[in-house]
């Protein structure tokens, strides 16, 4: 659930506020197979200044302030465990967004840009052990290009860093597999679904991975879609995603990358989207599906 208040000035600096709460639910995985399940609930509030320019870049200063919550049905990691309870975090960030897109599903042409930069805050006391204060840094780019009346080509760009802090004699390498201080969970990059609309922002759709297959500190994204317009409001993409996610990039050698394929049926309805996607990649070789209905908010 998320609400919104803003005051556009346009060139000149504005205000804004924003609440958004949810909860989250997703299986973990390790090649392809179940080994946990996590529950997410969230509350953020969030006031910053706008300044757009032209209707379609705007720019964004502020601070947003955060309630959260993660468990783990199986307790694999017992560190991870005593953050149970709820804690709260503060973050300062700069964005910048530009969308020129025609329209957001089924686009044929223009372009959407997102930059984010984060410097997050750990409020609670008990979370300041293991979690640091810290910079995480994100761009978005997704482009749309006519090839032919029928046929979009749809080239995209994800990159993701974070600015991981070593251990030292204050932290024991206890703390974390990579004897790493890290941001809370919700601050980690995500890979896996097709979700359109995502509520975590760090969450990524990748094809022929499950919803957050893949959990790390560094992320990068390429992809390259064909959307064919067949018959009237019917749709065909082919889908292609190559990149990784990792905890750690220190050693190209270890670094396992990601290759995802699939093909979608599309129909633009009144209700909007209706798509049914078959998907595959190199971590799980089987065949998996996703289907979807309607606008998401």
């Amino acid at each position: 659930m998320k609400t919104l208040f803003i005051i556009n000035n346009g060139f000149k600096p504005g205000f804004g506020f924003e609440t958004d709460f949810y909860t989250l639910g997703f299986k973990q995985y390790s090649n392809g197979e179940k080994i946990n399940n996590w529950r997410f609930n969230n509350f953020s509030a969030a006031t910053f200044m706008p300044l757009t320019i032209q209707n379609n870049y705007m720019f964004k200063i502020g601070f947003q302030y955060e309630v959260f919550q993660f468990k783990q049905d199986v307790v694999v990691d017992p560190e991870l465990d005593a953050y149970s309870d709820y804690a709260d975090y503060g973050n300062f960030f700069l964005s910048f967004n530009h969308d020129s897109r025609d329209k957001v599903n089924f686009t044929t042409k223009g372009q959407f840009v997102e930059f984010k930069a984060k410097h997050i805050v750990p409020f609670s006391p008990e979370w300041k052990d293991d979690f640091w204060s810290g910079t995480v840094l994100y761009l978005k780019f997704n482009y749309n290009s006519k090839l032919t009346d029928k046929i979009v080509f749809k080239p995209g760009l994800f990159l993701g860093y974070t600015f991981a802090k070593k251990s030292d004699e204050n932290i024991t390498s206890d703390s974390t597999s990579l004897g790493m201080r890290v941001p809370a969970v919700q601050h980690l990059f995500g890979f896996g679904g097709l979700n359109p609309s995502n509520y975590n922002e760090s969450h990524i759709p990748f094809t022929g991975l499950k919803f957050i297959d893949g959990i790390g500190l560094y992320a990068g994204k390429l992809s390259a879609d064909f959307q064919y317009n067949f018959y009237r409001k019917l749709y065909v993409t082919t889908m292609v995603d190559f990149g990784l996610i990792e905890m750690d990039i220190a050693d190209i050698n270890d670094i396992q990358w990601l290759i995802g394929y699939g093909i979608k049926l599309g129909y633009e309805s009144f209700i909007g989207p209706v798509e049914f996607s078959v998907m595959s990649s190199n971590i799980d070789t089987s065949i998996s599906s996703f289907f979807n209905i309607g606008f998401w908010f």
